[in-house]
């Protein structure tokens, strides 16, 4: 067995109301994001090329494209909700090298 397969999940319990948080990605697990990340106030830009209709409706700021370093600069949290895990990987590497 994996470390990762054995590993306990942590609670996480964040202040996130006028925070900057950035999610990579338009499917419905970044559907799921936002819609939490919202009702916590948070200011939150999502990064992708297409959303899907439920993500398009919600109003929060987006950048109809794919990702780029650059997007993490100011952010105070990301997530990354995009596929495959070599693109995933690719953010987690710049949200440590970027968010604040």
């Amino acid at each position: 067995m994996t470390a990762r397969a054995t590993a306990r999940l942590h609670p996480l319990f964040l202040r996130l109301s006028g925070r900057r948080v950035v999610v990579v990605g338009g499917g419905p697990v970044a559907y799921d994001k936002v819609v939490a990340l919202v009702a916590a106030a948070a200011r939150v830009t999502v990064v992708a090329p297409a959303v899907t209709p439920l993500l398009a409706a919600l109003d929060v700021a987006r950048e109809p494209r794919s990702f780029r370093p650059a997007d993490l600069d100011g952010a105070w949290l990301v997530y990354a909700a995009a596929t495959p895990a070599v693109a995933e990987l690719r953010h987690r590497i710049s949200a440590h090298h970027r968010v604040q």
